[in-house]
């Protein structure tokens, strides 16, 4: 090889190998910004994890506090009432078993309630759990042990049955079910594991009366729960109207007073020829803001009466005309008030515009609240974006809002359109969002729907009926 080929031959080596440092720097490069998002995303995936379990320990806590006073007066009644009838059925009406020990710790399992207001804030977050734990242990759990030591006598399964009943006062249907199964079974399984003598005929042979108390139980909850909800709407009805009186005075003073305020600026501008142009576009800058906060204030007075409608009744007729659905969500939009840099994360796609019967500011008012909810799930997740898009169809037109932000728990979407269902944790909402827009939009002759997944997407979908074009 001769010098010119060794000097060729060094230098294709050197730009060899720079050529593969530059190929392993990249690589590492890559390798590394893999590792960070990988990292970012578990970062995201465990905020996401926490939010969700903190929904559901709000949603725990909202259930918990409804039976909260009801469990004090079980306490209360556990503490006086397991030692009591000790001596009741020992000495009075003496029955073939009894167990002071249970008792006893029955009574000390009583206490937390009666002292709740002074346990710290880290016990009171248990007291949920320890509610429905102690229910299922100390009514059907005790009781069902009892009765079956005590060879089913008539006494003992009276009790039981009477154990179902302060249950049925106490819980509601479903954790009722669960509370009186789980119970019998633990009570059952207890004998069984510390009992020789096998079960009981007179106990099996009650099992149409347990059944016949536990369906009863289970319908009794489910009337006294709507019955609530009706006295909720009712109550929410009254002081809503008090509300939408006392706001339409501050708000029919709001729009006379933008309205005259931006006539007389008109005034000023037309007839005063001294102003320059500068002054004058500053001018009509105010009389465009004076007409918009006239218009923002109508459109307010008029979206409380509709909200306030629709836990009324039926809306009448003459609200609904015929819409585009693109002009609408642009509409809609406009109005929203968004914050920060929120409106850069909304995406809006309408090339599928389809014509609707429907009334304006209601429909106005339901893309507003569904828009709310997606906001919130995104900045709660720290990460997804909004897309709202229309879809035409043959027979029926879609209205979509999807977000890839927080996600429901499955479990939580059988209920989410009830009144006074929030999926907020620590929300001051009454709950009544959603349920308000599936009656608006019932009322239009659609309906809407939910999917969601946990930590992934949530998506809203109306349907209204095929219009022509």
């Amino acid at each position: 090889m001769d010098t010119e080929e060794c000097k060729q031959s060094m230098i294709d080596s050197r730009f060899a190998g720079r050529a593969g440092a530059l190929t392993n720097c990249r690589v590492r490069k890559s390798m590394l910004h893999r590792l960070k998002d990988t990292d970012e995303s578990r970062v995201e995936t465990k905020g996401s994890s926490r939010l969700l379990r903190r929904r559901a320990a709000y949603q725990r806590s909202a259930q918990y506090a409804y039976v909260q006073t009801k469990l004090q007066l079980l306490g209360i009644i556990g503490l006086f009432g397991f030692p009591a009838y000790w001596v009741v059925w020992t000495q009075f009406y003496p029955q073939p078993y009894e167990n002071l020990t249970l008792r006893l710790l029955g009574a000390a399992a009583a206490i937390p309630f009666i002292i709740e207001r002074w346990l710290p804030p880290r016990l009171k977050a248990l007291m949920p759990t320890y509610g429905f734990v102690f229910c299922t242990l100390a009514l059907p759990g005790f009781f069902t042990f009892m009765s079956l030591m005590n060879g089913a006598n008539m006494v003992w399964q009276t009790s039981l049955i009477a154990s179902f009943l302060y249950l049925a006062l106490i819980l509601d249907a479903l954790y009722f079910i669960l509370s009186v199964v789980a119970g019998m079974g633990f009570g059952l399984g207890v004998y069984l594991l510390t009992s020789s003598l096998p079960v009981p005929d007179a106990f099996l042979d009650a099992w149409p009366i347990y059944l016949f108390a536990l369906s009863a139980g289970g319908i009794f909850n489910y009337a006294e729960a709507l019955n609530r909800a009706e006295d909720r709407i009712r109550a929410a009805r009254a002081v809503g109207g008090t509300i939408a009186h006392e706001m339409r005075t501050p708000l029919l003073g709001i729009r006379l007073d933008a309205g005259g305020g931006g006539e007389r600026l008109d005034g000023l501008l037309r007839d005063d020829p001294a102003l320059t142009a500068a002054m004058r576009a500053e001018g009509e800058a105010l009389a465009a803001a004076f007409r918009r906060i006239e218009s923002h204030s109508l459109y307010a007075e008029t979206a409380l009466n509709l909200m306030l409608a629709n836990l009324a009744g039926p809306r009448p007729a003459e609200i609904f005309e015929d819409l585009r659905m693109a002009d609408l969500v642009a509409a809609a939009l406009d109005r929203f008030p968004f914050r920060g840099l929120e409106r850069a994360k909304v995406s809006v796609d309408v090339r599928q515009d389809f014509a609707v019967r429907a009334a304006p500011i209601l429909l106005t008012q339901v893309i507003h609240n569904l828009l709310r909810n997606a906001l919130r799930a995104v900045a709660e997740a720290r990460h997804g974006e909004i897309s709202i898009r229309l879809e035409r169809g043959r027979l029926e037109s879609r209205l979509i809002v999807h977000d890839t932000g927080l996600g429901i728990p499955a479990h939580r979407l059988r209920d989410l359109f009830q009144p006074f269902t929030t999926m907020w944790a620590g929300s001051k909402g009454v709950g009544l969002g959603l349920s308000f827009c599936k009656k608006a939009v019932e009322d239009m002759g659609g309906r809407i729907t939910v999917t969601s997944r946990s930590g992934t997407f949530t998506q809203f979908t109306i349907r209204f009926p095929a219009l022509p074009d």
